[in-house]
């Protein structure tokens, strides 16, 4: 994918001084508007290691986020501009959330659902004046995906399925596929397919969290139903994405019946105050306990919906 980004959210969670409420500063490209626009440079350059023989190994990548504000406007909570809480961030080396994007995909720094990855940024005194405030945002991170917890890069990921920052597998050995949480009982991971049961009395749901705080824009979550239950039927038996605002109470949801196997997939525009989506599968029985398959899950821009791992 190409990385030429359009908008970069910088996030802190849950901020004391925002009434415990997540503060958001949202930086447009210059190409999509004047005062407060930004100019974005991006690299993820790697580091290789030599060792004894010749061997070569990648053994880590230096994602970097060059970004210069032109005469910065707005506000990040009511009484705070955008530039002072970026300049606070810099001098209190506050842990941020960031995420972009780019022409058909993402690059996003640190995970909501797993709190993993968060950056600091750091200011370019030399590149700011009265008009333009210069910060980077960098950092090391390992090569890959993780062989223990399953996240790629520390934390690090730039591709156009934002649901691939864990890689679809259970590195953890908890049953669940890594990045994700479930309330379906009997949970089960084998041969790239999750199975979980819910009961008659309960609708119950397998979910992950991810930042999204770029209203208008239009995404698509999906994944593949490799397996229906050949005995009981459903209550309910649908995928859902669920818009939160910087308080994480609901600003709206969207959802899609599932009526078989394959893939399925709900499409919805970013709503106005919406700071982070939770996407879910969710199911109920009727008659009796059902067990699901579910594969190859998938966040991405627009209305794609054919699996892509980056």
């Amino acid at each position: 994918m190409i990385f030429n980004l359009k908008k970069i959210a910088l996030i802190q969670k849950d901020d004391a001084s925002n009434s415990n409420n997540d503060t958001v500063v949202t930086l447009t490209s210059i190409n999509e508007g004047v005062d407060g626009s930004s100019l974005f440079g991006f690299s993820a350059d790697t580091q290789e290691l030599i060792i004894e023989g010749g061997n070569t190994y990648i053994n880590s990548q230096l994602p970097e986020l060059d970004v210069r504000v032109l005469k910065p406007t707005g506000n990040a909570y009511s009484g705070k501009t955008n530039l002072d809480q970026l300049k606070e961030w810099v001098s209190e080396q506050q842990e941020l959330y960031v995420c972009a994007l780019a022409i058909d995909g993402f690059v996003s720094f640190g995970y909501r659902k797993t709190g993993v990855g968060t950056v600091k940024i750091v200011a370019n005194e030399q590149l700011s004046n009265s008009d333009i405030f210069a910060f980077k945002i960098t950092n090391s991170s390992s090569f890959g995906y993780s062989l223990s917890t399953g996240i790629y890069g520390s934390g690090f990921f730039a591709g156009s399925n934002l649901a691939s920052m864990y890689e679809w597998d259970d590195k953890t050995g908890s049953n669940v596929p890594d990045g994700w949480s479930s309330a379906l009982s009997s949970p089960s991971f084998s041969n790239g397919v999750f199975l979980g049961t819910s009961p008659t009395s309960s609708e119950r749901s397998f979910s992950t969290d991810i930042y999204l705080p770029f209203n208008s824009e239009q995404i698509t979550f999906s994944l593949t139903i490799d397996s229906l239950d050949a005995i009981n039927t459903y209550t309910v038996n649908k995928i859902k994405i669920d818009f939160r605002d910087a308080s994480d109470s609901q600003v709206s949801t969207k959802e899609t019946n599932i009526s078989g196997v394959g893939r399925v997939s709900v499409t919805d525009y970013i709503p106005l105050n919406a700071v982070w989506v939770r996407v879910s599968y969710n199911s109920r029985g009727n008659s009796g306990n059902v067990t699901t398959g579910l594969s190859n899950p998938m966040i991405a821009l627009g209305t794609k919906t054919t699996y892509t791992k980056f």
